[in-house]
């Protein structure tokens, strides 16, 4: 058994839970640094195969798998959100568990997370848990319009958001939910959607990213840019936040905080994410340190690096479509456009809704950064896409010119 420490020098091993495309690059900076890397690969199509000292695929709620990866680990980390508490529970007798087994359990569902956050005067959305389909009648009669229906712990199997627009439409949920406890929300009037990235050391160091701003379709990641057109009074207080956030969760490593800006100008939180985030792909172009070397310091006790945006940066989604009737995608014409890079996450089932990747870029400005990423995207993405991407380039415009940028 590992003696447990706060510190943890390079040339000791890392176990990371999880694995995926967040894993491998958490592995990569694991690696920068001198570190050997043990990874539970949960998702058997995209693993860190080539890159860890030890890759074992099997399932994340497999205990005997958990402890083949972390037995003779300093320091246990995740690298998706939906480690189960008993996991993390069997690796913290072997290893420091970080961020921490209570933090992942919070922010793994939904109810559990809302009522923590109203607790600690956190400000949030309306929303009402519904246990049976007589709740969930109640619920979206009580807000009167569309709601958000969303299974109560998330990354439950298949199960994601269900938009209901009438009471008519209940049933019908209730059955694609599979009668599973859910939490209701109404749609929000949102005017932006940003993130604050948040690392935190054992000692209680904290450096926070400058918000990023997001665009998706649905609930689905299109683009991203670091730093987001947020107006400077609402950067500070979302920073503050997220920052308070992390705290009092006690995070070690890394917290990613999702806020909504409505249109009145209130900043309410959407959820909490307790590893590395999306919407900060860019920050490893961005930001005088990466997300993914980041984490690995605020895990093993090293100093945690600036933040400071040295150039803006943007990332677009690569998605799974590009490979659709088993062709290879060509990548060229995106990757002439200058200052674009292609990061693929080694994945081998291309499917529609998967990120397989990202394209980021950085500029002179967010607008240059923006403009060189979906330019490249433009050229690379399906019709449908493309579109998107066209469409949200005219919102990242205008929400700069309203920040006054």
């Amino acid at each position: 058994m590992t003696a447990l420490t706060t510190h943890v020098q390079p040339g000791a091993t890392i176990a990371i839970l999880g694995g995926g495309s967040m894993g491998r690059l958490t592995t990569m900076a694991a690696k920068a640094l001198g570190y050997r890397v043990h990874v539970l690969e949960g998702d058997p199509s995209c693993t860190s195969e080539g890159l860890a000292d030890r890759s074992i695929v099997g399932r994340l709620d497999d205990l005997r798998a958990v402890a083949a990866v972390v037995e003779d680990c300093a320091v246990v980390t995740t690298s998706v959100e939906h480690v189960p508490p008993m996991s993390l529970e069997a690796a913290a007798v072997f290893a420091p568990v970080r961020p921490g087994i209570d933090a992942v359990a919070i922010a793994q569902e939904r109810e559990r997370e809302r009522r923590w956050l109203e607790e600690h005067g956190v400000p949030v959305g309306p929303w009402r848990a519904a246990d049976t389909r007589d709740d969930l009648l109640d619920a979206v009669r009580e807000y009167g319009g569309p709601c958000y229906v969303k299974p109560r712990v998330r990354r439950e199997g298949d199960l994601g958001p269900v938009l209901v627009s009438s009471t008519g439409e209940v049933g019908a949920t209730w059955i694609s939910l599979r009668a599973r406890p859910s939490v209701v929300e109404p749609v929000l009037p949102v005017a932006l959607e940003l993130s604050v990235l948040v690392a935190r050391s054992p000692e209680g160091d904290v450096r926070s990213y400058p918000p990023a701003v997001s665009f998706r379709e649905h609930t689905r990641l299109l683009c991203a840019v670091v730093p987001g057109p947020v107006p400077n009074p609402v950067a500070r207080q979302a920073s503050a936040l997220a920052t308070y956030v992390a705290t009092k969760l006690e995070i070690v490593g890394l917290l990613a905080v999702e806020m909504f800006v409505l249109r009145d100008g209130q900043l309410v939180v959407n959820e909490l994410v307790p590893c590395a985030h999306a919407t900060y792909h860019a920050a490893d172009g961005a930001c005088a340190t990466g997300q993914f070397e980041q984490l690995v310091r605020a895990i093993t006790g090293l100093p945690l690096g600036a933040t400071d945006v040295v150039r803006p940066g943007a990332s677009v989604t690569v998605p799974g479509e590009l490979w659709h009737g088993g062709k290879t995608p060509c990548f060229d014409d995106a990757l002439r456009v200058p200052g674009v890079r292609l990061h693929l996450y080694a994945a081998r089932d291309p499917r529609v809704g998967r990120a397989m990747g990202h394209l980021s870029a950085s500029g002179a400005t967010p607008d240059e950064a923006i403009g060189a990423a979906l330019l490249a995207a433009e050229r690379l993405l399906p019709d449908r896409t493309r579109r998107a991407i066209v469409r949200h380039r005219r919102v990242i415009r205008r929400r700069r010119l309203q920040a006054g940028a």
